[in-house]
């Protein structure tokens, strides 16, 4: 996060990277290419000298999150129960929206007014640096947020030239994610990007992963944003795969997707072969080649755990067929076709991980 917060900033990147690594700078270097084409900058001495207040009545013991809330006066029970609304500056930033304050404490940052101490729950802290500035002793210069406004516009504009190049339905789709991330982000009150950022939204567009293991293909998603928003965004995805199917509308991946879409919404088999024209025979054999790829898939829902483990003695037993015919004369019919090949799957996906797979 701070290195895409370095290379987004509108401030003197050498004093970012010094102030970074401990040490204090009070002149921008003159030579990096937000020098060269120097920001608009106000005085944000006031606005500084608030936020620092409050970190510091506070013992500088919460977090950016916890202090926005503190600063604008929530009544949030978590913030009432620490005390925090008795504090002289509950409330005294209240004129300033939430995002804004997310904007100038980021630049507080990187000017080296403030740390975070990653090990203690992300606490703010002052440096030498904010102390002088709360004190009165120095000033400071924030980047205009009018300018910043602006400069995101244009970003956007150019950005809406790139983004013309995806597909109809993957930019319908891309929008979706997009709307998504921005009601995670207001929620947890961070910028939208620490969720996912528009490249990762773009690959899953693109992509349409509906499971954990294509999901984690997606540059940007690793283990410990999937466990945070993976299946949320899954279900958008299937949830979008789902309506496209129903206007008729052709769209990229496998048939077999977009029945795990269907299955995903809990639809029973029988629905989803109305609803996507097919027959039952059809949804359970794409159910069962999805399960044994490994998708999360229930097989409990569809095969009571006793036949399942009968099935499966008869086939480390005898092997599994090559036509799934023979496996049903040798139970004389007694278990219908669409059982015996989810519990063929089964066995496949199980025994696979042994590497002992017998066919006869």
């Amino acid at each position: 996060d701070r290195m895409k917060q370095f290379a987004d900033a509108l401030i003197c990147r050498r004093r970012i990277l010094l102030s970074y690594f401990g040490e204090e700078v009070t002149s921008d270097c003159n030579n990096c290419d937000v020098c060269e084409n120097p920001p608009e900058l106000i005085d944000g001495t006031e606005i500084a000298q608030i936020a620092l207040s409050g970190i510091a009545r506070t013992d500088q013991d919460v977090a950016i999150g916890m202090l926005i809330d503190i600063l604008r006066g929530s009544g949030k029970q978590d913030l009432m129960n620490h005390g925090y609304n008795t504090i002289k500056t509950y409330g005294a930033g209240n004129h300033i929206s939430p995002e804004d304050w997310q904007e100038y404490l980021l630049q507080m940052l990187n000017v080296g007014l403030i740390d975070v101490s990653y090990d203690q729950h992300h606490a703010l802290k002052i440096t030498a640096a904010g102390a002088r500035v709360l004190k009165g002793e120095e000033k400071v210069r924030f980047v205009s947020l009018a300018y910043i406004e602006e400069r995101a516009v244009s970003a956007s504009s150019k950005e809406s030239k790139t983004t013309s190049k995806r597909k109809d339905a993957e930019e319908v789709l891309f929008d979706m994610l997009r709307d998504l991330r921005f009601s995670l982000a207001k929620k947890a009150n961070i910028p939208p990007y620490h969720v996912f950022t528009d490249k990762t939204l773009d690959e899953m567009a693109r992509d349409m992963p509906t499971n954990e293991e294509k999901m984690k293909k997606v540059s940007g998603v690793g283990d410990k944003k999937f466990a945070s928003y993976g299946k949320l965004f899954i279900d958008e995805i299937t949830k979008f795969i789902q309506e496209k199917d129903k206007a008729g509308e052709k769209i990229q991946g496998t048939t077999q997707d977009i029945t795990y879409a269907y299955y995903r919404q809990g639809m029973p088999v029988g629905l989803i072969a109305r609803e996507r024209d097919l027959k039952s025979v059809t949804i359970y054999g794409h159910l069962a080649d999805l399960y044994e790829k490994g998708y999360d898939i229930n097989i409990h829902d569809f095969i009571d755990k006793r036949d399942l483990k009968k099935i499966c003695e008869n086939l480390k037993e005898k092997g599994v067929p090559q036509k799934l015919k023979s496996l049903h004369e040798r139970f004389n019919g007694t278990f219908d076709y669409d059982k015996l090949r989810l519990a063929v799957a089964h066995y496949k996906k199980e025994n696979r991980k042994q590497g002992v797979i017998e066919y006869t």
